[in-house]
C-alpha cells in the first residue's frame, strides 16, 4: 500500500471517530425519552447503480419507533428489514430484525437533536449504529465494527422523498 493511500485510510478513519464522538450538548442515555429521537421519522430514499432503498420511520407512539427497510432492484425485493426503537426499563434500545438473520439488540449510548448512537460490543457486525441528519434532508445510517481484527464500517445516505 502506497503511503499516500495509507494516510488517505488513517484520515477516514480519524473522521469517523470525530463523527462518532459525542460533542458538548449530547445527552447520555438517562437523559433520552424516546421522543427525542423523533427526528427520524419520516419517509427516506436512496436511489443508486439501480437499487431503490426505501427507510421508512414512523413518529414516536407508546413509547416506540417503528422503523422499515425496503431495497428493490428491478422490481425485485432484495432486502428488508424491521426495527423497533424501543423504551424501556433499561433505557433505549434499538431491536433490530432483518429478514433471514436473527434479531438482535443494540443499546442507546449517547443522542442529541440531530444524532444517536447505539452500540453492541458483543454482536458479530456491527458492533455500533450511528444514525444522523443533515439538515432535516438527508438521513446518514453508518454501522461499524471489527471483523477478523480489522476496523469495518458501512455508511449510506437517504434524502427525503418528495425533496429532489
Amino acid at each position: 500500500m502506497s503511503s499516500a493511500c495509507l494516510v488517505l485510510r488513517v484520515l477516514a478513519i480519524a473522521a469517523a471517530c470525530l463523527a462518532l464522538t459525542p460533542q458538548a450538548g449530547h445527552a447520555d442515555r438517562a437523559d433520552v425519552e424516546i421522543a427525542d429521537l423523533g427526528w427520524i421519522a419520516g419517509n427516506w430514499i436512496r436511489e443508486e447503480d439501480g437499487t431503490v432503498s426505501e427507510h421508512l420511520w414512523l413518529a414516536p407512539r407508546g413509547q416506540v419507533i417503528v422503523g422499515l427497510q425496503r431495497d428493490t432492484l428491478d422490481g425485485i425485493t432484495h432486502h428488508t428489514e424491521f426495527v423497533e426503537i424501543r423504551e424501556g426499563p433499561n433505557g433505549i434500545v434499538f431491536h433490530v430484525y432483518p429478514v433471514g438473520q436473527a434479531p438482535t439488540d443494540f443499546f442507546l449510548v449517547w443522542a442529541d437533536e440531530r444524532r444517536m448512537l447505539f452500540e453492541n460490543p458483543d454482536h458479530d457486525f456491527p458492533q455500533r449504529i450511528l444514525y444522523w441528519t443533515e439538515g432535516g434532508s438527508v438521513l446518514v445510517a453508518r454501522i461499524e465494527g471489527r471483523v477478523n481484527g480489522h476496523i469495518r464500517s458501512v455508511e449510506w445516505r437517504w434524502r427525503r422523498a418528495g425533496e429532489d
